[in-house]
């Protein structure tokens, strides 16, 4: 039942590619179950021409959920993002993104794990999981990408646990970037 509020900008730099072929992760919210994904997750999809998409592992089974955003960042371009969750199950959890002051996705969902029933811990950086091969550098090379390089602006958290007075109060206003 902990709720967590989320607001940051992400900058993409000047040099940015779309790797067509690779996803990668830059923020993700993992319990640390060992061989598991992350529960909650934004990545960029090379197969949906580099669109950023929140992606939901809590879920039963070996497929995760892709929520697809419609942004496709380019060079130079600065995202804003305000991510909502309750870590829950159908119930109770909620899982909500806002990308540029749109709201893109507003659901009742399970955001934990039936085995675990923990919610995550929120990590920021850029996680290229294709790059841990020589192939997959090679292949992103090949596209003309040697690296990456973003910016995360100033991050503002929220932590709520149920019996908080203000549980539920929204607060969009106070986590959105500037």
């Amino acid at each position: 039942g902990t709720e967590e509020w989320f607001g940051w900008s992400y900058t993409f730099g000047n040099n940015y590619i779309a790797d067509k072929e690779h996803n990668w992760v830059f923020f993700q919210s993992h319990e640390g179950t060992v061989g598991t994904s992350p529960l909650i997750s934004m990545q960029v999809l090379g197969h949906r021409d580099g669109e950023i998409s929140l992606v939901n592992a809590s879920q039963s089974g070996p497929n995760n959920t892709y929520i697809n955003t419609g942004v496709r960042p380019t060079a130079g371009e600065t995202v804003d993002i305000v991510l909502h969750i309750i870590w829950g199950d159908e119930s109770n959890g909620l899982l909500q993104l806002w990308m540029n002051g749109n709201k893109v996705y507003d659901a009742q969902v399970r955001t934990v794990r039936a085995t675990t029933n923990v919610g995550g811990n929120a990590k920021f950086g850029i996680y290229y999981s294709d790059w841990r091969s020589a192939s997959g550098v090679q292949a992103s090379a090949q596209q003309g990408i040697s690296d990456i390089e973003t910016f995360m602006g100033p991050l503002r958290m929220i932590l709520r646990r149920p019996s908080d007075s203000d549980y539920r109060k929204d607060s969009y206003s106070e986590v959105a970037p500037d």
